[in-house]
């Protein structure tokens, strides 16, 4: 049976921890004695999503649907399997344009500035720029992306914190069903051997705001109360696994496209069968003596067919070809592809702008499009930054950083290029600017920058300081006297 990728599911939770329950709070707590029932719940969810994310994975790898031809096989002349590589171009486009310029802490006072360069500093030590990467590809091709943020106890380096990109199919974060942008628990496993080449097992860890549990299982998606290692507090306020969403629904960027990909490849497996079967067509010889094989090899090096059927019959020979209507075939692959730009967002290299120009042209081949989608992605990423940014605070704080040094210090910028037609954009702003409007208005409408307000702070000051420059008054003059006789 096909199956429908239509995002991962988000697991939700009514059993809290004590310190999460709300006023009038009726569920049960989240503890020692109910995180068995809750994890084995959770599991069977999660048990779905990872099935989903396998595939999605094999998919980028260019093991689309076209290959399962392959069993059927001998019921075909000839049998091509052509998967055009779309999932991974595609992420490589999206990823691309939405962070170009990576993730940036910036400090939002002056005074907070030495810490904010202070912990960048400690980030390039764990090379985040290396995890970003991971978590960009993720997002796109599997719609989410986990990492978790811990004390660097085991390794300790110059960087007192690590950050751990994570295996999406074994591992989640729970949310509230209270508040749904609330993580109550995250959960991790991997296998260990308990003897070289022997038994295998199953570590279960789940991280809550202020606990570690620890559990050992023969089974990869359940636990038993039996299977219980150990608990230990940790001291990061909050859960220090954080989910990078690709959006509300985890989809993947060209998810939703995948049938489009599968139709696709049929046809260009099937365009090229079309050819090749014509090179291999059968010969038909109608009325006509069967030839012997010195014949025939005599008939295929010299290229001349000769007819010795009887008088009086009808003789002919013919190849069986069935070839497809190019015109038309040509026509539903083009509809299938503008199809994939549509949904997937991405602009259409092949289309002709006329004379169409600047922004005209971008509507029309689809520029505005994957502006949105990088827009929306950018926001689910920078709420994950942030949870990051609060846990690598709690560690930081105050040995390395000053303890006053808060998220709210602190902006999260995933800086985008966007000078594309800047001349058009410019002369524009020039005109709104004269007619009063506000600068932060004319710097939106512009859109040649992702940083609306700072890039507002920084034109004010240059016309403060060029004002400046227009005041001051010239230096009086002192007469030359050297020459006066």
């Amino acid at each position: 049976m096909k199956r429908l990728y239509q995002g991962r599911r988000v697991i939700l939770t009514s059993c809290l921890p004590v310190q999460m329950q709300p006023k009038g709070f009726i569920g049960s707590t989240l503890n020692q004695k109910t995180l068995v029932a809750e994890l084995n719940r959770a599991l069977r969810i999660h048990q779905e999503n990872k099935k989903d994310i396998i595939d999605l994975k094999e998919i980028y790898k260019n093991k689309q649907q076209i290959y399962e031809r392959a069993s059927n096989a001998e019921d075909r002349l000839v049998n091509n399997m052509v998967a055009v590589a779309y999932p991974s171009a595609f992420t490589r486009q999206i990823v691309g344009y939405t962070y170009p310029g990576g993730i940036q802490f910036v400090p939002l006072t002056e005074e907070v500035r030495a810490d904010v360069e202070k912990l960048n500093r400690f980030m390039k030590a764990e090379d985040k720029t290396a995890v970003d990467k991971i978590m960009e590809n993720e997002q796109s091709i599997i719609g989410t992306h986990y990492r978790a943020i811990l004390p660097d106890a085991l390794v300790p380096n110059e960087c007192p914190f690590e950050i751990l990109p994570l295996n999406a199919e074994n591992t989640f974060v729970a949310y509230s069903t209270y508040n749904r942008r609330k993580p109550v628990y995250s959960y991790h496993s991997f296998m260990v051997e308990e003897t070289p080449g022997g038994l295998q097992k199953f570590i279960h860890q789940v991280y809550t705001g202020n606990m570690c549990f620890v559990y050992k299982s023969d089974s990869e998606f359940s636990v038993q109360e039996s299977d219980f290692v150990s608990a230990t507090p940790h001291i990061l306020k909050d859960v220090p696994i954080i989910e990078y969403p690709n959006n509300e629904f985890r989809l993947g960027d060209w998810e939703l496209g995948i049938d489009l990909f599968n139709a696709i490849n049929v046809m260009t497996s099937d365009g090229l069968n079309d050819v090749e079967q014509a090179v291999l067509c059968y010969l038909v010889l109608l009325g006509v003596r069967t030839p012997n094989e010195e014949e025939l090899k005599a008939m295929k090096k010299n290229k001349i067919l000769n007819f010795e059927g009887a008088q009086g019959i009808n003789q002919d020979a013919k190849f069986i070809t069935a070839q497809f209507d190019g015109q038309s075939a040509e026509l539903f692959r083009t509809y299938l592809e503008n199809a994939i730009h549509t949904v997937v967002g991405i602009p259409d290299r092949n289309s002709s702008g006329g004379g169409d120009t600047g922004e005209a042209i971008n509507a029309k081949n689809g520029w505005r499009e994957i502006d949105t989608v990088a827009k929306n992605k950018a926001m689910f990423t920078e709420a994950s930054e942030r949870k990051l940014l609060r846990v690598a605070l709690e560690i930081l704080k105050p040995k390395y950083i000053s303890k006053s040094l808060s998220v709210l210090d602190v902006d999260i910028k995933i800086a985008r290029n966007k000078d594309d037609n800047i001349q058009t954009k410019t002369q524009a702003g020039s005109t709104l600017y004269s007619m009063g409007v506000a600068k932060s208005d004319v710097a939106a409408i512009m859109d040649i920058s992702t940083d609306i307000e700072g890039f507002t702070k920084r034109w004010e000051e240059a016309e403060q300081k060029k004002q400046a420059n227009a005041n001051k008054k010239p230096q009086d003059s002192v007469p030359n006297t050297e020459n006066i006789a």
